[in-house]
């Protein structure tokens, strides 16, 4: 299967440049209509996602390119998401997918927008790193044993206690728990490239009395009268017992006359179907190659393939038609399934012609010097 890859071209916003290579990795021969439909999807969620990006709205921006990844992996997908998060101030997970992306192993024949993506975010971890926050935390249990340390609802591990460890810019709730045992919360605001401390007690928690339910007296229960059992009907023997009916699939041949005749209409049926599933299936692939040569001339514009742009408007056409041929095809596929298979059921059911008898014919005849018959049986 051949691999075709899209991309954005680059613009710049601000002072800053914005790459912006939306890659949608595509089938030239698709498998199946799911994963067209997987290609299309993505492809739209990328371009909305340049757009929000590129309008300074990363949470919209950071929502649709995991959208789009989560139905085609591309590096520029990754890149843009780490891109948004950093904008966002999720710090440590931007400074995640940047790694993520740049130690990533690429096949030696990928696109070279996919190894711009991985350049990029190679550099762009290394900027990051500055404005990481850390905070240090330590535990004191008091003998408390098995201590659960939470950071804004979320696990931490207990190996990290004395080590400061990353943390997002802002904000943040601590507290410990372990059986019998916790810690009064304690908040931490932190910088950006700042330092925090946040140092957590257990403390065993006082035990309540637990109310133990006083028993109740029961009332005597009154002995039930016993009762007298039913005397049953007398049986009649003399009955016939009634059978369950049979379905008499022995029926007269001439009741299932009708079967011949339609099972030649349902073979026409398939036919029709399984024609108009071929042709609404080669009809889908044009579009679809339509829909990408489309895509490709939008790419080249030198404001990068936006929602607005008429080629870009072009494309979404050219993909909805793709997907109504290619429903269609299907729907014309399981008619031609349908047909052939009520058509062969109707056949061998129906009644076999059978020639009917001969009846014998005699006749004398009379010669000189014989006599004789003769006749057919």
């Amino acid at each position: 299967m051949k691999i075709a890859s899209r991309f954005f071209t680059a613009i710049q916003s601000g002072a800053m440049t914005l790459a912006l290579p939306v890659t949608l990795t595509l089938l030239a021969q698709p498998a199946s209509a799911q994963k067209e439909e997987d290609v299309a999807a993505a492809r739209a969620l990328a371009t909305q996602g340049v757009t929000a990006y590129g309008e300074g709205r990363y949470k919209d921006s950071l929502d649709l390119f995991t959208r789009a990844e989560s139905l085609l992996h591309a590096p520029p997908h990754v890149l843009y998401l780490a891109r948004s998060a950093s904008m966002l101030g999720q710090l440590v997970r931007a400074r995640e997918l940047f790694l993520k992306l740049g130690r990533e192993e690429l096949p030696a024949n990928a696109p070279q927008a996919f190894r711009d993506a991985q350049t990029q975010a190679r550099t762009e971890a290394s900027a990051i790193e500055p404005r990481l926050a850390s905070v240090d935390i330590t535990l004191k249990t008091n003998g408390c044993a098995s201590p659960k340390i939470e950071m804004d609802g979320k696990p931490v591990s207990a190996a990290v206690l004395g080590v400061p460890i990353p943390a997002d810019p802002g904000k943040h709730r601590l507290a410990a728990t372990a059986e019998g045992c916790r810690s009064l919360p304690v908040e931490v605001t932190l910088t950006e490239g700042g330092k925090g401390n946040a140092a957590l007690v257990l403390e065993p928690t006082k035990s309540e009395p637990v109310a133990v339910p006083v028993a109740q007296p029961v009332a005597p229960v009154a002995p039930v009268a016993p009762v007298a059992p039913v005397a049953a009907p007398p049986s009649n023997t003399s009955a016939p017992a009634e059978t369950p009916a049979k379905m008499d699939l022995s029926a007269p041949a001439n009741n299932r006359d009708w079967m011949r005749p339609a099972s030649y209409v349902a073979y026409g049926v398939g036919a029709l179907g399984l024609g108009a599933g071929v042709l609404f299936g080669l009809d889908s692939r044009s579009k679809r190659k339509d829909a990408d040569a489309s895509y490709a001339a939008c790419q080249a514009t030198s404001g990068g393939c936006t929602p607005s742009d008429p080629q870009a408007q072009e494309t979404t056409r050219l993909d909805n038609l793709a997907r109504k041929r290619m429903t269609l095809s299907v729907i014309g596929i399981v008619a031609a399934v349908v047909g052939i298979g009520g058509g062969t059921t109707l056949l061998v059911l129906a009644p076999h012609k059978q020639s009917a008898p001969k009846s014998a014919k005699i006749s004398p005849w009379v010669g000189v010097g014989s006599v004789g018959l003769t006749g057919t049986w």
